[in-house]
């Protein structure tokens, strides 16, 4: 009997001992996804980290090419597709998004990010671009991942305590000024977008700011003008501080056009 007793002592503290490790295990993963890439190979599919993440971040950095100033490219964009599947072999887009090169974030950098939601037992990510010759003249694509267990579709701050739907905005700017699109609901009370599509005429530099100070999205247009379209993620794009106005500010006098969701969130 003492013998057992002794043996079901071992047994219970290797079963402490594997739930202790368990416990310890990580809930995010990260993982560096592109390093000074240059054309060849940029395009390739790279395959993620997988511990069962459900929420996604990718950030895209470009950096200077040998000799090269990167922030000098404009009018051109590359595409980036975060994709998820169930069998290796039929995959489903969880985010894409369409970078414009001349947009610059608040540091003054080419940069863009993806972000998604859904638990797969496969996920990658791709870049591809119809100008990969002129960008890749100039600069280096650097991209990291990370991936949590834990993943949300709200935002990790400034969560909207009230029930407020997403409201539906449209709105028309043919002049190089400053103009209020969204006014503030009270000085307890943040505006935060969901949506966006930017669309110019032809070239413009657009900044949306509040009334406040704070510059929060860049966009810029070449000759030709296009569109910009950031999908509904999840999570929101941007958001003004407390009591400000919703602002854009436009270089040229080129018709542009705004269409965007919000919503009016009391911290």
């Amino acid at each position: 009997m003492r013998y057992l007793i002794k043996n079901l002592r071992r047994l219970l503290g290797l079963v402490t001992l594997t739930g202790i490790a368990y416990a310890q295990g990580s809930l995010t993963t990260y993982q560096t996804i592109w390093t000074n890439q240059a054309q060849s190979g940029y395009n390739t599919a790279v395959a993620l980290r997988q511990i069962g993440q459900s929420g996604h971040l990718v950030n895209v950095y470009f950096s200077n090419a040998t000799g090269e100033d990167c922030t000098t490219l404009a009018g051109v964009s590359m595409q980036f597709y975060l994709e998820g599947s169930f069998n290796n072999s039929q995959w489903v887009v969880i985010q894409a998004n369409t970078y414009i090169f001349g947009t610059v974030d608040a540091n003054g950098l080419q940069s863009t990010q993806l972000t998604g939601f859904g638990a797969y037992s496969y996920v990658r990510v791709r870049a591809s671009s119809l100008y990969p010759v002129d960008i890749f003249a100039q600069c280096r694509m650097n991209g990291w991942y990370s991936g949590t267990v834990n993943g949300s579709r709200r935002p990790t701050d400034r969560l909207p305590t009230d029930q407020d739907p997403y409201a539906k905005f449209s709105f028309s700017v043919a002049a190089a000024t400053t103009t209020t699109i969204l006014a503030s609901q009270g000085a307890n009370r943040e505006i935060s977008v969901w949506d966006l599509q930017v669309c110019a005429s032809a070239a413009n530099n657009i900044t949306f700011n509040d009334s406040l100070g704070s510059n929060l999205y860049y966009l810029t247009f070449s000759a030709s003008g296009g569109c910009f379209n950031v999908p509904y993620s999840g999570l929101y794009l941007f958001a003004t501080d407390y009591g400000a106005n919703l602002r854009v500010t436009t270089s040229t006098a080129a018709n542009t056009t705004i269409s965007l969701k919000a919503l009016f969130n009391t911290p």
